[in-house]
């Protein structure tokens, strides 16, 4: 991919304190806490992900986010230790580190004030991080905030017009469409179960959803999982359409077309919030996904020396 210089500037002098984010008070769990509380905490606190820390050796250990939750989910149902009932969930005990240890994601990365925004874009990208813990200056084990990928593509919208002209390039053209390559997605015929399996096993956060001939109808996540706790949530076998009606107004899926801009996937990334953009053409027949990974790695790219 053809280097940008002007892309690399304004990511290289600007810093983790441009991205503006509200400082906030950081949710954070110990390896102790029971799996279950953790997940209404996350859910009620509205965030994907919580730091853990493990009282006993005194240290921060990792980042636990709803992706583990729905493999510990998994976990308990295919070793029949819930009767396929999300509710039963809360009569499970077990602890946050234990849940950490079933998702093996316990890599411990922080970044701090200091951080120039190409670092941070090349080190989410290369560690495949969606959001990592802002460390202080002062003191290495407090924590003082969260930086996601959504906080760099909305600064980055907000700063287009000084990014360069590789954001105006067609998304086909930088490999953004994933032409040729299979999108897995899903029918509001497919049971709940058979998703989120299908979406841990490719390691991945959402998917679409799609009727019979492949127009897109809607959107699922792992992060739908956070609009109803363990005892509000329904069972295991329910469909994808059951599912959608009992929160009606959260599935609406956004997208682009196949000869948008780089610019115009940002926006609608950044305006809208959210963590993946669909590719369609004129008929909303689906022809691929944008994630914000897929936009910290075209930038990581094009911000790269040669």
């Amino acid at each position: 991919m053809q280097f940008d210089q002007k892309l690399h500037d304004l990511f290289y002098k600007s810093h983790l304190k441009d991205l503006q984010v509200p400082d906030r008070k950081v949710l954070h769990l110990n390896t102790t806490d029971p799996a279950h509380k953790a997940f209404e905490l996350i859910s009620s606190e509205g965030v994907h992900s919580a730091p853990v820390f493990d009282p006993k050796i005194h240290k921060w250990v990792g980042l636990i986010d709803l992706k583990d939750f729905v493999k510990y989910i998994l976990h308990l149902q295919s070793h029949k230790e819930m009767a396929c009932s999300y509710h039963k969930i809360t009569d499970d005990s077990r602890p946050v580190g234990e849940i950490m240890n079933i998702s093996g994601d316990t890599v411990w990365l922080t970044v701090n004030d200091v951080q120039n925004l190409g670092e941070l874009v090349q080190r989410m990208h290369l560690c495949r991080y969606h959001r990592l813990p802002v460390m202080s200056t002062h003191d290495p084990q407090k924590i003082h905030g969260m930086v996601s990928q959504i906080d760099i593509v909305t600064w980055l919208h907000k700063h287009i017009d000084d990014a360069g002209d590789s954001v105006q390039r067609p998304i086909k053209e930088l490999g953004l469409t994933h032409a040729g390559k299979e999108v897995f997605s899903a029918s509001l015929q497919t049971k709940l179960l058979d998703v989120y399996k299908n979406l841990t096993d490719k390691n991945i956060a959402g998917c679409p959803i799609v009727d019979a001939g492949n127009h897109l109808i809607g959107n699922l996540s792992v992060s739908d999982l956070k609009f109803k706790l363990f005892e509000e949530l329904p069972n295991i076998e329910m469909t994808v359409e059951q599912f959608f009606k009992s929160q009606p107004a959260r599935h609406f899926p956004i997208y682009v077309h196949e000869d948008s801009k780089l610019s115009e996937a940002i926006a609608q990334l950044a305006i809208a919030h959210v963590h993946r953009v669909f590719v369609c053409d004129a008929h909303r027949t689906l022809k691929g996904v944008i994630t914000l990974s897929d936009v910290m790695r075209v930038v990581a790219q094009l911000i790269a020396k040669p």
